[in-house]
């Protein structure tokens, strides 16, 4: 039987053990408080880019259905333009739909009276496709268009010469906020300015003439030419 130590022996120890388990929490605690942080983190921002994706296609998909698209004031009818700014909130949920911006498109081919068309052309004539900011938050800043006529893929332009080609971009920006005890790493290694776009074509009409009730295009305007 090991003899019992003095009491006057015990005593260090214990104060040792205590020190010890101080020094292993001051350690371990913040790392845990950090992994369970980071893996919020980083649940939310894959959340904000899933429903980014999300967004964008119903908006598109929203609009190729159409067979006339209107800009004017009257955002209850889904071929008025502006109707899809006034949803956006709703789509957006859960995410802070002032953050947010949507900017929706139609590009046009060029139709060269030689053959079949060639290019993407969006300039400002109603009959060559247009751009418009449907939606911007209030925390939002201006959004500008990242598509150009050059970063549409030329590998999807119909080959159909009676009819020139038309495609929907649906375009929406995001600004996450990440926690605050943690921004400052989140911004090393992520983008907080999220961007995603939905390409679609039109299937029942071109929908590159943007009908303006006030100052109607003629009616038999063709997209392309």
């Amino acid at each position: 039987m090991a003899p019992v130590p003095p009491p006057k022996a015990i005593a260090p120890r214990r104060h040792a053990q205590r020190g010890v388990a101080a020094l292993e929490a001051a350690i371990v605690l913040p790392l845990m408080v950090f992994i369970i942080l980071g893996g919020v983190e980083l649940y939310l921002y894959t959340r904000v880019i899933a429903i980014m994706d999300r967004v964008a296609f119903t908006l598109a998909n929203s609009i190729s259905i159409q067979t006339q698209l209107i800009d004017d004031g009257n955002c209850t009818a889904p071929d008025h333009l502006c109707t899809y700014g006034t949803i956006m909130p709703t789509l957006l949920m859960p995410l802070a739909s002032p953050n947010a911006s949507v900017i929706i498109s139609v590009y046009a081919t060029d139709r060269p009276s030689s053959g079949a068309p060639t290019a993407w052309t969006n300039i400002s004539s109603p009959n060559h496709g247009w751009t418009r900011t449907v939606y911007q938050g209030s925390a939002a800043a201006a959004p500008i268009s990242r598509i150009s006529t050059t970063s549409l893929p030329a590998a999807i332009i119909s080959n159909n010469v009676q009819t020139a080609d038309t495609v929907i971009a649906v375009e929406l920006f995001y600004d996450y906020k990440p926690f605050a005890i943690s921004g400052a790493f989140f911004n090393l290694l992520f983008n907080t300015h999220q961007y995603s776009r939905a390409l679609i074509r039109p299937r029942y009409a071109d929908l590159c003439r943007l009908t303006d009730p006030m100052n109607p295009a003629p009616a038999n305007s063709v997209c392309g030419s």
